[in-house]
């Protein structure tokens, strides 16, 4: 039986008719949290079709500038994601990159950088020891795809920072995308985070320091 056979079998007894998106959200974390589905597949969204499921890395996760405040200004009110399927080497130091190489900085669970100058370039740089980061004449960091909503609260104004959990760097979840019409795609970590509230009437907020949910009560 297919995997989404499978979870429909699970959730209703094998009665599938005019199954919503929401039901099979709920079934797939639920046996995620059993280990019970391990790779990508395509589920049934009602219907005008499916959901493509794919496995991400977070290179990226949110941050508080300050976390003893949980204030919003500055810090990173998103998730910075690369496919699974992606294969990059992290620089080495007393390694010289050719011009337009891509590496990744520290390790391979970094954000990615492309060398703007090195052994093809015209006037032949040596990017030996130049650190990705710093320098910023040899090295651009390249753009990623981000998660910058929960999954069912896209609206303006909800900082992905007031949902729990957060995921670490490094941790593989499960990706969805749509396309929003003058916008174009944006992408949702497929799983259902839990709102906190906002800053006036918190219940919740994720410590990041601790890597737990904390409950605030405000």
């Amino acid at each position: 039986m297919s995997k989404l056979g499978q979870i429909e079998k699970f959730r209703d007894g094998g009665n599938s008719a005019n199954r919503k998106l929401n039901d099979v959200v709920y079934t797939v974390n639920y046996l995620m949290r059993r280990g019970q589905v391990e790779t990508p597949f395509i589920a049934g969204g009602g219907a005008g079709g499916g959901v493509t499921i794919e496995w991400y890395k977070v290179i990226e996760s949110p941050l508080y500038e300050d976390p003893t405040t949980y204030a919003l200004e500055g810090g990173r009110a998103y998730y910075t994601m690369r496919p699974v399927t992606t294969e990059l080497s992290a620089w080495a130091s007393g390694t010289r990159y050719l011009k337009d190489a891509i590496v990744a900085y520290p390790t391979v669970d970094s954000p990615c950088y492309k060398a703007l100058l090195g052994k093809a370039s015209p006037d032949a740089e040596n990017n030996t020891n130049k650190n990705p980061v710093t320098e910023t004449t040899y090295w651009e960091k390249q753009d990623e795809i981000k998660v910058e909503y929960a999954m069912g609260n896209d609206g303006e104004g909800i900082d992905i920072r007031h949902f729990i959990p957060w995921f670490k760097i490094g941790a593989v979840v499960p990706v969805i995308s749509r396309i929003i019409p003058e916008i174009g795609i944006r992408y949702y970590i497929w799983a259902a985070l839990t709102y906190g509230g906002t800053d006036s009437y918190a219940s919740l907020r994720w410590n990041q320091v601790e890597g737990r949910a904390m409950a605030c009560y405000k």
